[in-house]
């Protein structure tokens, strides 16, 4: 695999308020790599995956000691934690089912500590605290001790997430210092939550110090490194760096990836900086990326986070789409009028050289080609009958169009203005709650979108008014479309009466429905398994629908 360069985090940050801590042939190798780990995302999935599929085959064996397999279920716990909770809780039961059986007081309390936080996780707080109560941490061994402890520190964490009460992150860091009393002072867990600590305490210079100190001793490989890296993010975002923030996301992100980590910040808070900064695109893909890691590692606090992100996000990204394809429409359209009139230009001057050709010709030979010119005019005659009928088709459809265009518009900005009074009205008399309400209400935008599709619905039919039944005919009889009571046109009619007019591609079909590019692919997919002409050339024959008669 092509492997990226990661600079070297040991540099010393220069005294002056110009010192950076990479230089821009560094910063371009981080925005590389990012781009080429995240593109690879499945495939490091599909490692860890392979790790855990080899460990599964382990088990039905019938020669494993319970011990042993109590230990592979350990395993399988770890390796699902940050990758499926279902699966992790599903071997942390397993796990807790042979230390019963074994009898080992201290296997049955570590796997119940794993099962706790994991409830929590999956924001099953009830199962989780009633598990923790039970468990005296006073008898508990060391090393339980920290598991317990960390357990709680975990489970306040994501509880106080879920409801914002100060208290609970107060709970959380009272276990979490508990913690540290547990860890020794060399390992990199202590060294990390102290790091933490720090900074959450307000002395952002001492943990900026230690964390890239840390990083710098740490791999990719590493998962402690993903949450050095975050929190050097948040450091710098702190202190107002946008760029050092960017940078120390995007290595906490690569960290997260290359080690199959769906249950991340990372990815999630690269959007928000990416959205902050105005690059929607790569704000929405990050974004996607979350909300798909999210639902599959079935991590619940992590939804509450980015619920209002995504949903900002969305909005931001779906407003640009429309502006982008705004601009396209009214080029294509500029291009059309361009393109007809060049074949116009086209048809005239070839037609005056084929005319010039044959006078040329009947000079020449007058007596000789006198039948075969008047059988070639004929025929050009004709040709220019045809192509003038159809001109005159095309003409009439145009202008109707334009006719219909201005008025919609001529309606569209009379209700603009409407609109304007009534808010102008609001914020005068001081109405701001309901001024709020207005503007963030997009009931008018969805109502705008039902009339949009109506007028186009009636538009379309007065241009084509046998529309509907020539369309019919090119499907099997049972399966012909009816129409309930009140429909003009319903989807599927409207998806096959934009490509009648030309619109073709599927992305601008689903942009104008406001579908999304899969639900347009299985109606076209669909409708042309119904057609009682051949599958490849159905929509062919609907683009020729009431413009000569159909032939199949």
């Amino acid at each position: 695999m092509k492997k990226l360069l990661l600079i070297l985090f040991g540099i010393t940050i220069l005294t002056d308020s110009y010192g950076q801590l990479f230089t821009p042939n560094q910063i371009d190798s981080i925005d590389e790599k990012m781009d080429y780990v995240f593109s690879q995302k499945e495939y490091f999935i599909s490692l860890k995956e392979k790790e855990i599929n080899n460990l599964k085959k382990i088990l039905p064996s019938r020669d494993i000691a319970p011990e042993a397999q109590y230990d592979v279920y350990i395993k399988l716990v770890n390796l699902y934690e940050k990758l499926d909770l279902d699966s992790a809780m599903h071997y942390a039961k397993e796990s807790l089912e042979v230390a019963n059986k074994l009898n080992k007081t201290e296997w049955v309390t570590l796997s119940n500590l794993l099962l706790a936080r994991h409830y929590s996780s999956a924001g099953m707080y009830v199962e989780s605290k009633t598990i923790l109560d039970k468990v005296n941490s006073n008898t508990l061994a060391e090393n339980l001790k920290r598991q317990y402890y960390f357990a709680q520190s975990e489970y306040y964490s994501h509880y106080a997430q879920s409801n914002s009460q100060h208290i609970y992150f107060s709970k959380n860091e009272e276990y979490r210092d508990s913690l540290l009393n547990y860890l020794n002072s060399e390992d990199l867990t202590y060294q990390v939550l102290n790091a933490e600590n720090l900074f959450f305490s307000g002395e952002e210079e001492k943990a900026e110090q230690v964390l890239l100190k840390l990083l710098s001793t740490t791999s990719d490989e590493q998962i402690e490194r993903a949450v050095i890296a975050y929190t050097l993010g948040l450091v710098y975002r702190k202190k107002g760096d946008s760029e050092l923030e960017r940078i120390f996301l995007q290595i906490s992100a690569i960290c997260d990836i290359v080690n199959g980590i769906r249950d991340n910040a990372s990815l999630q808070s690269l959007a928000t900086y990416y959205s902050k900064h105005g690059d929607i695109k790569k704000a929405y893909k990050f974004m996607e990326a979350a909300i798909n890691d999210i639902v599959k590692c079935n991590v619940r606090f992590r939804t509450i986070e980015s619920a209002s992100s995504f949903s900002s996000i969305y909005y931001t990204y779906l407003h640009k789409v429309t502006a982008q394809e705004k601009k396209l429409r009214i080029s294509l359209l500029a291009i059309s009028f361009l393109s007809l009139f060049l074949i116009a230009i086209s048809i005239y001057v070839l037609s005056q050289k084929n005319r010039i050709s044959k006078i040329k010709a009947q000079l020449a030979n007058a007596n000789k080609n006198l039948k075969q010119l008047i059988k070639d005019l004929n025929s050009i005659n004709k040709d220019l009958n045809t192509r003038n009928e159809d001109l005159k088709d095309a003409n009439l459809i145009k202008e109707e169009y334009i006719a219909h265009f201005f008025d919609l518009c001529s309606e569209y900005i009379d209700k603009m203005e409407e609109y304007r009074k009534h808010l102008n009205s609001l914020a005068k008399n001081k109405k701001f709650v309901q001024l709020y309400q207005e503007l963030d209400s997009n009931s008018n935008i969805e109502d705008e979108l039902d009339k949009l599709h109506e007028r186009f619905d009636q538009i379309f039919l007065s241009l084509y008014p046998n529309f509907i039944e020539n369309f019919n005919d090119l499907l099997k009889p049972e399966e012909k479309i009816k129409l309930k009571s009140g429909e003009i046109l319903n989807t599927e009619l409207r998806i096959f009466a934009l490509i009648r007019l030309g619109i073709t591609d599927s992305i601008k079909i689903a942009g104008f429905l406001r579908y999304s590019l899969s639900t347009i692919y299985n109606y076209r997919t669909k409708t042309r398994n119904k057609a009682a002409v051949p599958r490849d050339e159905f929509e062919d024959y609907v683009a020729k629908i009431g413009s000569k008669p159909l032939k199949y």
